[in-house]
């Protein structure tokens, strides 16, 4: 599969979504999916890093598809979603739909590598 999901280490600290080359809507779907199955059981705070750096290509209607059938998936214990590989476009565009009072809880600290994201995550305090 083009997309996966699977945790980056064994405290289950960050949950990781990795789309590599050419993917499809059913792909993330079923990714989505593990994603729950994954994320369900954790009683403590994690992390998703969303790694989109080996990605070349986007499925179409991205903001709308992801309006239509994530907008209400809830983590109970996700602490904050990170991603690595955007680029400027990909960025902005997302800032501005996450600015959305239905989408905030989508929103994402954006990365150039895995070890700033890495740093960040062990970094992080909650605001007050």
């Amino acid at each position: 599969m083009s997309v996966n999901v699977q945790w980056r280490d064994t405290e289950n600290t960050i949950l990781v979504l990795t789309f590599q080359g050419r993917w499809y809507w059913k792909e993330l779907d079923a990714a989505i999916k593990t994603l729950m199955e994954l994320a369900q059981p954790t009683t403590k705070p994690f992390d998703l890093l969303v790694d989109i750096t080996q990605s070349s290509l986007y499925e179409p209607n991205a903001i709308e598809y992801v309006r239509a059938n994530y907008i209400n998936v809830a983590l109970p214990n996700l602490r904050i979603m990170m991603c690595i590989g955007a680029d400027y476009y990909t960025q902005v565009l997302w800032k501005v739909f996450t600015d959305l009072p239905i989408a905030r809880h989508l929103a994402l600290h954006f990365f150039d590598t895995l070890d700033e994201a890495l740093e960040f995550s062990r970094s992080y305090t909650p605001p007050a």
